[in-house]
């Protein structure tokens, strides 16, 4: 956007015909990107709509969220009500991604839409972002083409998943380009200290990887460049700051060090919390999990590279190190440098990933393998192009070698990861029962905002049909937490006065009250004189007050 503007600034007047349209070679590649693109956002829109609810759990948080943010027209939320199972996407929590999906839902009246959807568009554009990044980083336009390639189809990266990662690896891109351009144009620092505010304003782990990675870019461009480039590290510094004067420290400031900390899943008093606890559990992963490419994996985050890929990316870097060998200098050259900042990236995700193994705490292993795939992709080309030079000595057509290549890893790791994608995904542990989840689906027959009270269930369960219940509201939250032990009477007396329409029981209840107790209390609703029943199944009771 700032080169168009740039562009257009230096005409006296803007005009524009056919004749402008000219397919170049650079044109070209960005024309094949947008159609790889296109068939990306069409295959995760396809799974991500495949099942009418929510995946897992924190797709149902950020629905809440998004519905919060529409509500109320802000992103603050009452510090009394902190913690609660319904805000934790909120603050203290980095609000970013449910600010983005509520101002969208404003546009419509259907949040699991809104997320659905913007979260495709947001994960395809990743792929769009990457290539302007690569092109710069790799300084080769082909290159960076086949490294997009690797980065849609590698089953690590970016499952169609709704959460705020997503929004949080999309800005590393953006970042690293505008990093990129400073020394061409100083105002490129605007943009790069925007991503980054951006990332910290949306999630916590994700920016912390990004000033690993950024401090490692930093490092070896001053050093092949023999100068101190003082405009990164200005442009990281100021970005953290004022990341930090924008969330962080007036958020501490409204809740306090423990309960902001506790609000981003951290205990203060047990480093370990930031680790396996809060990512992936205690797992260990093997070679053979980044060798093969599964059909069955986590939601979240997937696993592996795939067979073909992960013995291109071996290759690719024996010919990085036998190069460095050959010139011990080459890794310093500028222009050559990207290989250097890749492989230690690469060496960092490596880390990441098997942090489990480690005597000392590693940042959520888990995640790490999204962030596995971007250096994979990058330092793949290499391997890639060379098997294409090496082909002329043994005669054997460079365009056969290319193909066959492309077609191991589509079938060794594009289908598997078609597959994870476009598989059903459950509606995650806060659903007891089929039933249950069926019953609220029935909700979508209601009128939009519809005042739905579910006496036991989660708020963000109506919340996410686009129902409304008032979760933010103290009063409300206070009579929420008590209400399973009120009389029929006293409900509806509550209910009434504050418009609700419809009341919920569901299976939820047998779960935190127990089989008899809720058999008794659906009883006393039914005979009270006071509801009367609209909707029920094995597993949900919809009552109409």
């Amino acid at each position: 956007s700032y080169s168009l503007f740039i562009q257009l600034s230096r005409k006296k007047r803007f005009s524009f015909s056919l004749k402008d349209l000219k397919l170049t070679r650079s044109n070209l590649f960005i024309l094949l990107v947008l159609i790889m693109s296109a068939i990306f956002f069409v295959v995760y829109y396809h799974g991500a709509f495949k099942y009418p609810y929510l995946e897992d759990d924190d797709p149902w948080l950020h629905a809440a969220g998004a519905k919060y943010v529409e509500e109320m027209r802000t992103l603050s939320f009452p510090s009394q009500l902190v913690n609660r199972d319904f805000n934790n996407c909120l603050e203290p929590y980095p609000p970013g991604f449910d600010t983005l999906m509520g101002l969208l839902y404003q546009l419509n009246d259907n949040v699991i839409w809104t997320l659905k959807f913007f979260n495709v568009l947001l994960i395809s554009l990743v792929n769009l972002f990457f290539y302007f990044f690569a092109k710069d980083f790799l300084g080769d336009k082909k290159k960076a083409f086949f490294s997009t390639f690797i980065i849609m189809i590698i089953p690590c990266f970016l499952s169609h998943f709704i959460w705020a990662s997503t929004l949080a690896i999309l800005l590393f891109f953006p970042a690293f380009y505008a990093l990129g351009r400073i020394d061409k144009d100083s105002f490129w620092m605007v943009p790069a200290i925007v991503s980054i505010v951006g990332m910290i304003m949306t999630q916590m782990s994700n920016p912390f990887i990004f000033g690993v990675f950024f401090l490692v870019l930093f490092t070896i461009k001053s050093l092949s460049h023999k100068k101190l480039l003082w405009k990164l590290l200005l442009v990281g510094a100021l970005g953290a700051i004022i990341g930090l004067g924008l969330f962080w420290i007036p958020t501490i400031a409204k809740f306090g060090l423990e309960t902001a900390a506790a609000g981003n899943s951290i205990s203060i008093h047990d480093l370990g919390s930031i680790t396996t606890k809060a990512s992936g559990g205690n797992l260990i992963y093997h070679w053979s999990d980044f060798i093969f490419a599964k059909k069955v994996s986590k939601m979240d985050n997937p696993i592996g590279i795939g067979f073909i890929l992960f013995w291109l990316l071996v290759f690719s870097l024996l010919v990085v190190f036998v190069s460095w060998f050959r010139n011990r200098k080459s890794c310093l050259k500028k222009g050559d440098d990207w290989k250097l900042i890749s492989v230690i990236w690469l060496f960092i995700a490596f880390i990441g990933i098997n942090g489990n193994r480690l005597p000392f705490p590693m940042l959520m292993p888990h995640r790490w393998w999204a962030i596995f795939a971007i250096p994979t992709a990058l330092l793949s080309t290499e391997g890639f192009f060379m098997l294409g030079k090496l082909s002329k000595r043994i005669n054997i057509p460079r365009l056969f070698i290319y193909v066959l290549i492309i077609l191991g890893i589509l079938i060794t790791s594009a289908y598997p990861k078609y597959v994870v994608e476009t598989s059903y995904w459950p509606p995650g542990v806060k659903w007891v029962s089929q039933g249950e989840l069926a019953g609220y689906l029935s909700l979508n027959s209601l009128p939009y905002n519809t005042k739905v009270f579910p006496i036991c269930s989660d708020d963000m369960k109506v919340l996410a049909f686009d129902k409304l219940a008032e979760p933010w509201d103290p009063s409300y939250a206070a009579f929420k937490d008590q209400a399973f032990n009120k009389t029929p009477e006293e409900l509806y007396s509550w209910l009434d006065s504050r418009d609700y329409e419809y009341m919920i029981l569901d299976t939820f209840c047998v779960k935190k009250f127990g089989l008899n107790e809720t058999n008794k209390k659906l009883l006393d609703i039914a005979s009270s004189g006071k509801f009367s029943l609209a909707e029920k199944n094995e597993g949900f009771y919809l009552f109409k007050i």
